[in-house]
This record gives C-alpha cells, sequence and structure tokens, in this order.
C-alpha cells in the first residue's frame, strides 16, 4: 500500500495558495481604482498553468513517471514566480500613487485586496518550492 509523503500535501497547499492568488486578483481587477487596468493575461495564463502543472504531478507520481515529476517540480516555483513578477509589475505603481497621492478610505481597501492576492501567490512559490524537495509518495518495503 502506498501512503502519501509530504510532498502530497505540500503539493496541495500550493494549489490552493495559487487558487487564492488568482481569485483574489481577479477580484482585484474588478475593484473600483484597478478596474480601468484591466486583466492581465500573462497573470492568469502562467497562474492556470502553475495550477495545471501541480495536478499533473500529483496524477503522475508514480516511479516510472519519475523523470516528469522531477521536471515538473524545477518548473513550478519558476512558473509561480514569474506570475509573482508579472503581479507585483502591475500593482507596484498603483500601490505606491495610492500611498502617495490618493490616500483614502476606498483606494486602500482597493490596495488592501491587491497585497492579499501579492501575498497568496508568494505563499505560492514558497510553498511550491519547499514541497519539490518532498516525494509526492512513499514506498513502503513489503
Amino acid at each position: 500500500m502506498k501512503r502519501r509523503g509530504a510532498g502530497f500535501f505540500l503539493t496541495w497547499l500550493s494549489i490552493l495558495m495559487a487558487v487564492d492568488a488568482l481569485i483574489s486578483y481577479l477580484r482585484n481587477c474588478r475593484t473600483h481604482y484597478f478596474l480601468s487596468f484591466g486583466v492581465d493575461s500573462k497573470i492568469v495564463v502562467l497562474l492556470l498553468a502553475g495550477i495545471a502543472l501541480q495536478i499533473v504531478l500529483l496524477v503522475f507520481s508514480r516511479p516510472k513517471f519519475r523523470v516528469i515529476g522531477d521536471v515538473i517540480s524545477v518548473a513550478l516555483p519558476a512558473i509561480y514566480m514569474a506570475s509573482l513578477v508579472a503581479f507585483l509589475s502591475a500593482r507596484l505603481t498603483e500601490i505606491a500613487f495610492i500611498f502617495t497621492f490618493e490616500n483614502n478610505a476606498s483606494n486602500m481597501s482597493d490596495l488592501q485586496s491587491a497585497l492579499a492576492g501579492i501575498a497568496f501567490c508568494m505563499l505560492a512559490v514558497i510553498i511550491s518550492l519547499i514541497a519539490a524537495w518532498f516525494d509526492i509518495r512513499k514506498d513502503v518495503e513489503t
């Protein structure tokens, strides 16, 4: 019988953080302040690609697919890091502008939702980096 390793749970946690980052980003794009900037498809595609690759990693976690799993484990943090950089570059100027010139309650609320999305994206990067060091399945000696 195969048991789940620490990588299994960390991978699911990373998927959860990436889904939260995607939802937070899409909600933030609909806020009053960020509505005029639109949705950056690069961020959405990178987050969806990372989520899909992690699901593929969980499905193909058998020993005969070990090389595929290792390649995906290395690629995932890079994909999530690219999405984090794109998210930051899309919001960094506006964050500084809100703090400097447009500091009111509505804009600060919009800013908090942007920072929550950035935090979730950063957690997805960190957790996927940690998950890459652990096996998805533990092989049990019989």
